[in-house]
């Protein structure tokens, strides 16, 4: 009888890795929500300025021309009452497939030059991979890359195959390890297009949501925390806890699903903006809401980064690493 229930116990230890991501995501799920809106500019918020600005977004991928109103509502937004933006981050499935790819990049292309954001680090979602030369031949990024601002490093790494689970490579896996561990010195913020199983994120419980093999990852960052894990693929309202987390598994680490641009029914068009204060390890992640132009206060946080944020104000941007 005892080396049965043995067993049993030793069985659900093996498998914590599988079981515990989804059982955080509906505790996360389940505890309800609030509201909020804040409609200040950023220079309101923060009025002493020395601030640097992203805007994270992902999942814009319009089913006809009839959606293509909701990536330009987001831009229009961006430009006329968040300006100055000096980066933009976005996390996969700018297109539909490879049937709209040579229509919607030159649209998306067009479409975010209103906003006048001078950098912008893309990843191929699974949609984008259905087709990933025009992929790679319209964003004129490699599938994943490493971008650094001051002293934050920005690695991308995009979807390889087009499959619901977002599936990075052993290789590319390597080198993502090589760039955390070689770089403790700096701010680390890792982009996906599906979440680590190990997230605590609502859409961890979703198999299809997830990077495949993410137990390679997780291990990696409970030696070595990073500052902060961008995902989107799922589509969560903002008005749904389990958007972000701070799982205590892992040392200070925010997971962030920013999507999703693209309006569904019971959703709006959504995404973040971080906010980075000079020689402060101060991190605002801002969620907005690009139909009422505001904020939502109730949904965003402030996040402790593992270093200041340094930056000089001009360089930045420059593709610094690349797999070999």
């Amino acid at each position: 009888m005892i080396s049965c229930i043995m067993k049993y116990f030793l069985g659900m230890l093996r498998n914590i890795r599988i079981w515990l991501p989804s059982v955080v995501a509906v505790l996360a799920f389940l505890a309800q929500t609030g509201c909020g809106h804040d409609a200040r500019a950023l220079k309101d918020i923060f009025p002493r300025g020395d601030i640097f600005t992203v805007w994270a977004h992902s999942d814009i991928h319009p089913r006809g021309n009839a959606e293509m109103i909701h990536y330009e509502t987001a831009v229009r937004d961006v430009a006329d009452y968040i300006p100055g933006i000096n980066a933009a981050l976005v996390a996969g499935d700018i297109v539909m497939g490879s049937r709209s790819a040579p229509v919607q990049y030159p649209w998306f292309l067009s479409v975010r030059k209103t906003a006048a954001i001078p950098f912008w680090c893309e990843i191929a979602g699974n949609h984008d991979a259905e087709d990933i030369p025009s992929f790679l031949r319209y964003t004129g990024k490699p599938l994943h890359y490493a971008a650094l601002f001051g002293n934050v490093l920005f690695i991308c790494m995009s979807d390889e195959v087009y499959d619901h689970p977002t599936q990075i490579s052993d290789a590319a896996f390597e080198w993502w390890k090589r760039l955390v561990i070689q770089n403790r010195d700096k701010i680390i913020v890792t982009m996906t297009h599906g979440c680590l199983a190990q997230s605590g994120l609502l859409a961890s419980f979703d198999w299809g949501q997830r990077v495949e093999g993410s137990e390679r990852f997780a291990r990696v960052l409970g030696e070595y925390p990073i500052d902060m894990w961008i995902s989107g693929h799922a589509h969560t309202p903002y008005y749904m806890n389990g958007k972000w987390s701070r799982p205590f598994w892992f040392k200070n680490i925010l997971f962030i699903d920013v999507s999703a641009i693209r309006k569904n029914k019971g959703t709006n068009i959504q995404s973040y903006i971080l906010v980075f204060s000079k020689n402060s390890p101060d991190l605002a992640v801002l969620l907005r809401n690009h139909e009422t132009h505001s904020f939502i206060a109730s949904r965003s946080l402030r996040h402790t980064l593992r270093h200041p944020f340094e930056w000089d104000g001009r360089t930045g941007g420059a593709v610094v690493s690349v797999p070999q």
